[in-house]
């Protein structure tokens, strides 16, 4: 009487197994799913700050370039001191 009742329980417990099973599967592929998404908004999020912190250095370094040329135009010896070029700030950023 015993095997009859274990014999009528199988199907139940392997389709308890698989529900399991999927449910575990769904659960890991949702949960890198969202890692990855959560990743490509930090990367999109460090590549727009990059993007300002150059976009307000443009200005410093144009007018850098304006004296770097005019310092290679001058035939003569000089003396070259580098405080004539403007500083950037350095910010705390991760490139």
């Amino acid at each position: 009487m015993d095997t009859f009742f274990f014999q009528n329980e199988i199907p139940q417990i392997i389709s308890a197994f698989a529900g399991a099973f999927f449910a575990f599967t769904f659960f890991v592929i949702g949960e890198s799913w969202l890692e990855s998404k959560r990743k490509r908004e930090e990367f999109i999020f460090t590549l727009k700050a990059t993007q300002e912190h150059i976009a307000f250095q443009v200005l410093t370094l144009k007018s850098n370039i304006k004296i770097a040329q005019g310092i290679g135009t001058i035939k003569k010896p000089i003396s070259i001191n580098l405080d004539r070029f403007s500083m950037s700030p350095i910010e705390n950023q991760s490139y």
